[in-house]
C-alpha cells in the first residue's frame, strides 16, 4: 500500500510539473547592455514585454506605458520562470540572445499584477460570457453542472465579471440549437447576440462513466471526458477548441463521476482562458462596419476618415451593392470608440442601427 501511495504521489508531482511547463510561454529575444548582466536584464525585460502583449492590446499598453514600466518591466526577472543564453557577442554594446520561459496563465504572477493595476479589465471590456456544458453519466443526462461550474469559477478567478450558466440564458431551453452549434452551424450562434446579449459562449459536452473499483477496495473510480469550444457570438467565429479528461474516486460511482467532471472542467478552464485572453488582446482583430443607404460619395468620405483615426491599421471595402457597403477595419479599440470617432469627424449625420463587440450597422 505504501508503494502504491508513493507511485501516486510521484505521478501527481510529474503531472503538476508538466502542466506548469505546458502553460508557460517560450520567448526568444535579444538584449543589449554595457555589460553581460546588463544585456541579459534588457533581454528579460523584452521577454516580459512580449508576454504582456498576450494580455493587453497596443492601445492599453501605450496609454498606460509609465505605470506598466514602473510596476512590470522594472521587475521583469520576477516574472521569468527560467531562461538560457543562446548566443552572446562581446563588444560595445554587449549583445545576448536568450530563450526565456514566462508564465502567462490566468493564475500567474504577471497576470495577477496586471489585474491589480486594472489593466486586464480595461482590455477585456467586461464581455458577457455564457458557459453551456451539459453533463451525462453512463449516457444518462445529469441535473448537476460540475464541469460547467468549474469553468465558470476559473473565469471569475481570471477577472471576468459577467459570467452566466446554462440556467441563466434562454437558448439552453432549446436543445436543438445547442446541438446545431456543436455540429458547426455557426449562424445559429449569432442569434444569441439578440436573445441574451452575449459576447462569447463556451459550449460543449461532458460525459462520464464508471470504470471500476480501485484495487478491489470498494472505492469506485469514474472517468470524465469533456470537449468544448469558445465562440464569438456576433460573428460565429471559433476562438478555441479544447478537450480534457480526468478521473475521480468516491464510495459511489456517480459521486466519483461528479468529481471527475469537476476536475476536467477545471483543466478545461486552465487551457481555454489563456486562448480567450490572447484573442481579446490581439490588436489585429477586424471590426465589420455595415453601412446602409450609403451613397458612394459619402462612403468614400467615410473611408478616408477611417484612415485618419489614430490606431486604425487598415480599411478594406469588402462589398458595395444597392446602397449597402461592408467595410473591414483593423482597430485595437472598442467598436463604439471607433464609431464615436467617425461621428465626431464626419460632416454629416451617422446613425447607429445596431452595435456588438466587433460589428456595427450604421446609416447616413
Amino acid at each position: 500500500m505504501k508503494l502504491i501511495l508513493q507511485r501516486i504521489l510521484l505521478t501527481l508531482i510529474i503531472c503538476i510539473a508538466l502542466c506548469q511547463i505546458a502553460m508557460a510561454q517560450e520567448i526568444t529575444v535579444e538584449g543589449q547592455g554595457t555589460t553581460r548582466d546588463g544585456a541579459i536584464a534588457d533581454a528579460l525585460r523584452g521577454a516580459v514585454e512580449q508576454a504582456v502583449g498576450v494580455f493587453l492590446d497596443s492601445t492599453t499598453v501605450s496609454n498606460n506605458y509609465q505605470i506598466i514600466s514602473d510596476e512590470i518591466y522594472i521587475n521583469s526577472q520576477g516574472f521569468i520562470q527560467d531562461y538560457r543564453v543562446l548566443s552572446e557577442k562581446k563588444g560595445t554594446p554587449y549583445v545576448v540572445t536568450i530563450q526565456a520561459i514566462v508564465n502567462t496563465t490566468p493564475n500567474s504572477e504577471l497576470y495577477t499584477r496586471l489585474q491589480k493595476l486594472h489593466l486586464i479589465e480595461t482590455m477585456l471590456r467586461n464581455p458577457r460570457i455564457a458557459v453551456i456544458i451539459p453533463e451525462s453519466f453512463q449516457q444518462t443526462a445529469l441535473p448537476t453542472a460540475a464541469c460547467e461550474t468549474a469553468v465558470m469559477q476559473k473565469l471569475r478567478e481570471s477577472g471576468f465579471k459577467h459570467v452566466f450558466d446554462s440556467q441563466q440564458v434562454s437558448f439552453n431551453k432549446n436543445k436543438q440549437l445547442i446541438e446545431s452549434i456543436l455540429a458547426g452551424n455557426l449562424q445559429d450562434a449569432k442569434t444569441l447576440i439578440t436573445t441574451d446579449e452575449l459576447d462569447f459562449i463556451i459550449v460543449g459536452r461532458a460525459i462520464s462513466q464508471y470504470v471500476g473499483d480501485l484495487y478491489d477496495s470498494g472505492v469506485k473510480s469514474s472517468r470524465a471526458h469533456v470537449d468544448a469550444r469558445i465562440l464569438k457570438v456576433d460573428t460565429g467565429e471559433i476562438i478555441a477548441v479544447q478537450t480534457a479528461d480526468a478521473s475521480g474516486v468516491d464510495i459511489a460511482s456517480r459521486n466519483a463521476a461528479t468529481k471527475a467532471l469537476m476536475t476536467a472542467g477545471s483543466q478545461l478552464g486552465d487551457t481555454l482562458i489563456p486562448q480567450l485572453m490572447q484573442y481579446a488582446a490581439d490588436p489585429d482583430k477586424p471590426i465589420m462596419l455595415v453601412f446602409k443607404q450609403a451613397s458612394f460619395q459619402k462612403l468614400s468620405v467615410v473611408q478616408n476618415l477611417l484612415k485618419e483615426i489614430p490606431g486604425v491599421r487598415s480599411v478594406i471595402l469588402r462589398s458595395y451593392s444597392q446602397g449597402i457597403a461592408e467595410i473591414t477595419v483593423t482597430y485595437p479599440g472598442a467598436t463604439k470608440t471607433l464609431i464615436d470617432a467617425i461621428e465626431n469627424a464626419a460632416q454629416f449625420s451617422v446613425k447607429i442601427i445596431n452595435i456588438t463587440n466587433s460589428t456595427a450597422e450604421l446609416t447616413f
